[in-house]
């Protein structure tokens, strides 16, 4: 009598400018029919503009999938401020916005045992294994899978470490050249327990 394993089940943390179902195309590779994994996408809780497309086409905040015919927004889970921009106010709201958002993306999800992110979602999940994410969100994953990971505002700080325990897989590119292989490095230090893996493209 064959013993199935109970479904492992990772919420997925797209990067800027991107969604939950372009992301869920971007890692389809990591499926596979003999693995038990399911794979939660989410949206950020921001509409945010690529410099690229305010140049040639104006404050157009969608495209269309060439595949599915939808309508698709540029999100992030948080919206970079310019060279010259310091509202802490407005940050700080924009962060209110984003843990009452994650709260309730949580509890729809039910039970969670993991997350994986991309550049800034790697970001905002390396974040979620801290003990800080802990008593914010009332949730900690066990495990964490980070793609491009980087240290971002001083708002999501790992200064009041990683949760004990946390099983890590850190995964970055030696020749990238959008997040940096060092930046990737430097919260990969930061983690207790961690395997570690370098890819030339992800």
């Amino acid at each position: 009598m064959s013993h199935k394993s109970r479904t492992l089940r990772l919420l997925c943390l797209h990067g800027m400018y991107q969604d939950a179902s372009t992301f869920a195309g971007k890692i389809m590779p990591l499926r596979c029919d003999n693995m038990n994994v399911e794979f939660v996408c989410i949206d950020g809780p921001f509409t945010v503009v690529p410099p690229i497309v305010k140049r040639t086409k104006g404050e157009r905040t969608r495209v269309v999938s060439s595949k599915t015919g939808i309508k698709n927004e540029f999100r992030a889970w948080w919206r970079q401020q310019g060279p010259h921009q310091n509202d802490r106010c407005g940050s700080m709201y924009e962060r209110n916005v984003l843990i009452s958002f994650l709260r309730e993306k949580l509890a729809e999800a039910g039970n969670l045992d993991g997350v994986l992110g991309f550049s800034q979602g790697a970001s905002l999940a390396a974040w979620m294994c801290s003990e800080q994410a802990r008593a914010e969100l009332n949730w900690s994953p066990k495990l964490a899978v980070l793609i491009g990971s980087y240290l971002s505002s001083p708002l999501y700080s790992l200064d009041t470490g990683i949760l004990p325990n946390m099983v890590s897989l850190h995964l970055f590119g030696a020749n990238d050249y959008v997040i940096a292989a060092s930046k990737s490095q430097q919260v990969m230090n930061i983690f207790k327990d961690q395997e570690v893996g370098t890819a030339l493209k992800c």
